[in-house]
């Protein structure tokens, strides 16, 4: 018959003809001296041999059984007992046994199987064999063979003490009680094993938790599989070992551990299989069988730096396979569709992620749609973003304030989550030229909790399109230009943090709604604003004698650690150190000395020597990073005053700053994005899909890149001076 090639312990059921019962073997318990047992004569005995599956391993529970091609044959040998001696070791019958039987073993679909042949039942096979065996005490040799006649390997095989009986009945020694004798598999020792070359996997779309994975080896979005791989064996003396021979098993690891990979074992033979469970621990298969091979299964979620780490043990023996690596691509993909944008009212390079209603929130250069909406669930991923219109501002049925410029119309210039975990954004009201007074907008989208109005009276609550929007004004400059738009925003301390692109500050307290312009008056909802009254002017120095800077170069997002907000200082070539007031009202403001026009913030200059560092800003809680925008590396800020720079350089790029997991620091192109692998690497990426170009440098304060919550690079790309473009508003980086 053909039953399972050596994957399979065997158990021999004797009772009234056939074995039963559990457990086996120890030494006789009938008296006898230090020869073996004297035998009486032969009764008939009928086997029934159960051949069932061998505890579960992660390979068997993912596999239909192998049922190889060979036929085999059971081989029952036996001798008389020696009581002073146990029976042969690994089931290896002394030179002088007599061979009871020798039986070829056929399928039937008869259940019980006639003798000589058996059944399957669920990967399971029943064998009945009948033959002779002595009355007496005698050591029972069970030998399962690859072929016919008790010839090829020896699979699997037994030693067990039985007593048999003159009615034809086996049990224990000096007991009733029936004896059962489970066959050990014994494959051939693998001496040195290797685990084949390091694979490849280019990536085939944005994760997806929702879509089942096919079966091996179809590949479809977002799911793709390596290429199989095998495991060359070997015996101890080095000599190949043929593919469908049982070999003592070798365990293949997949080190991943976040749930993106996991391995899937293929039989040898086989030409499909079923695809594995992700789990965010390691995943492994079990290889019995020489010619057995693997597959990497991979759905698309981020695996730092690309890389997969196999590894591989052999079972009894100290051989380990040389570790091998599975390379992830990193590649562009949109997420969903692209959209046909009209006028300057396109993706300007402005993410933000809302983890309390689980959306991503895309920054788009328009008054009337501001933004576009791309909602998240672990489940199912993220969706195709989709615009978010203005229905009310501040409970009128109207756009945004802000009209933008040259290069957009409107809408944000870079967003934050507040701390009422609402989408807060500084507008993009164009730069006024000498003119006194022309205000400048933040808005609130209310998505998440209701907000003060800032127009007055009651409280706005939470809808689709709703918006609140707080008027700015800032002193007339040097140069004549007053309320020059706000570039950079953030949230600290339960306030919202505000900086124009000249250095004026703000601060807004989201409870209250009040306005607290640095050196000015502040104001309450219901008021507007007036210069030079509550026009905010620029951050100075704790003596409030020198300014923050003169002619106004802050490109970069601020950066907030602990308590602290950080500033890239373009003109003055350094990263700013703001403190900041932090009371509910302030009053008397924190320069020395204090007067009645609040400072709600100095500046310090920890960070000097800088080149052009007005590109991009990011952090990873205790560094700040910031962007070269001369050379195209990075600067690594550690606070108090430390200053490194990074060994690879971008060759192109068009701003803003990330840092995934694995170290890597990504920044727009105008081809898609670019990446250098950690700041000590020279190893540097540049990645395209032209429907995630950025056409425009990103000097808005603003950052197009962030890790998404399944650890997914995010970007929008940046097509500022850009009319009617078609291009995706949120692409991913998979890796």
């Amino acid at each position: 018959m053909r039953f399972p090639y050596f994957r399979y312990a065997a158990s021999l059921i004797v009772a009234a003809g056939i074995f039963a019962g559990c457990g086996g073997g120890g030494k006789s318990l009938v008296p006898g001296g230090s020869s073996q047992q004297s035998l009486g004569q032969s009764v008939p005995v009928t086997f029934t041999v159960t051949i069932g599956s061998q505890s579960q391993t992660q390979s068997t529970k993912r596999n239909p059984q192998f049922i190889p091609t060979n036929t085999q044959s059971l081989v029952i040998d036996y001798i008389g007992d020696n009581p002073s001696a146990t029976p042969a070791p690994g089931a290896t019958p002394p030179a002088n046994v007599t061979t009871a039987a020798t039986v070829n073993v056929t399928a039937t679909t008869t259940n019980p199987p006639p003798a000589g042949e058996c059944f399957a039942n669920n990967g399971n096979y029943t064998c009945t064999i009948s033959l002779k065996l002595p009355v007496g005490i005698i050591d029972l040799y069970v030998l399962a063979y690859a072929g016919q006649n008790g010839t090829g390997l020896l699979l699997s095989g037994a030693a067990v003490i039985v007593q048999v009986n003159a009615n034809g009945t086996v049990t224990q020694p000096g007991s009733t009680t029936p004896i059962s004798i489970a066959l050990v598999q014994k494959g051939v020792q693998v001496g040195t094993a290797s685990i084949g070359s390091n694979a490849t996997i280019v990536p085939n779309g944005v994760p997806k938790p929702s879509v089942a994975a096919p079966s091996y080896p179809t590949n479809s979005a977002p799911y793709v599989y390596s290429a199989a791989q095998t495991v060359a064996v070997s015996n101890p003396s080095g000599t190949p070992i043929p593919a469908g021979t049982p070999i003592s098993s070798i365990t293949i690891t997949d080190n991943e551990t976040g749930g993106a990979s996991c391995l899937v074992y293929i039989p040898n033979g086989a030409t499909t299989a079923t695809p594995c469970p992700f789990a965010t621990s390691a995943s492994s298969v079990t290889l019995q069988t020489s010619g057995d091979s693997y597959a990497l299964l991979y759905n698309g979620k981020f695996a730092p730096a690309g890389s997969i780490s196999i590894t591989g043990s052999v079972s009894g023996s100290s051989t380990v396979p040389t570790p091998i690596t599975v390379s992830i691509t990193p590649t562009v993909f949109t997420v969903g569709p692209t959209h046909a944008f009209s006028g300057n009212g396109v993706p300007i390079g402005a993410l933000a992620y809302d983890s309390v209603g689980g959306a991503l929130y895309i920054g788009i250069g328009s008054a009337s749609t501001p933004l576009y909406k791309s909602s998240y669930s672990p489940s199912t991923g993220y969706a195709s973003p989709v615009p978010v219109a203005v229905t009310s501002v501040n409970g009128l049925s109207q756009p945004l304030s802000g009209n933008g410029g040259g290069n957009v119309g409107g809408g944000p210039n870079a967003m934050v989550i507040g701390p009422d975990n609402n989408l807060w954004f500084v507008e993009n009201n164009g730069t006024p030229g000498r003119t006194c007074c022309v205000p400048q907008y933040v808005a609130v989208a209310v998505i998440n909790s209701a907000v003060v109005n800032p127009a007055g009276g009651a409280a706005i609550q939470p809808g689709p399109g709703v918006f609140a929007e707080y008027t700015l004004v800032s002193k007339p400059g040097g140069n004549g230009y007053a309320s020059v738009p706000p570039k950079t925003i953030v949230s600290l301390g339960g306030f919202i943090w505000v900086m124009d692109k000249r250095g004026d500050f703000y601060r807004i307290n989201p409870t209250t709604g009040l306005v607290s312009p640095n050196l000015a008056t502040g104001y309450l909802p219901g008021t507007t604003p007036s210069s030079p009254t509550n026009a905010a002017n620029l951050i100075t120095d704790l003596t409030g004698a020198t300014q923050i800077d003169t002619d106004g170069a802050f490109f970069a997002p601020m950066i907030v650690i602990g308590s602290s907000i950080y500033v890239a200082n373009n003109n003055q070539s350094q990263v700013d150190l703001l403190a900041l007031d932090m009371s509910a009202t302030p009053s008397t403001g924190i320069c020395s000395p204090t007067g009645a026009s609040p400072c709600i913030a100095t500046f310090t200059a920890p960070f000097t020597g800088l080149t052009s560092p007005e590109a991009g800003a990011t952090t990873d809680g205790t560094n700040i990073y910031v962007l070269n925008d001369n050379s195209g590396g990075v600067y690594k800020l550690t606070p108090p005053s430390t200053v490194a720079s990074s060994t690879g350089v971008y060759a192109s790029w068009e701003g803003g700053l990330a840092l995934t997991k694995d170290g890597w620091f990504w920044t727009l192109t105008n081809t898609g994005v670019a990446a250098i692998e950690g700041m000590t690497s020279a190893t540097t990426l540049s990645l395209t899909n032209a429907s995630c170009s950025s056409t425009e440098w990103l000097g808005r304060g603003a950052n197009g890149l962030l890790a998404g919550p399944d650890g997914t690079l995010l970007f929008s790309p940046n097509l500022s001076r850009t009319s009617g473009p078609t291009v995706a508003p949120l692409c991913a980086v998979v890796y």
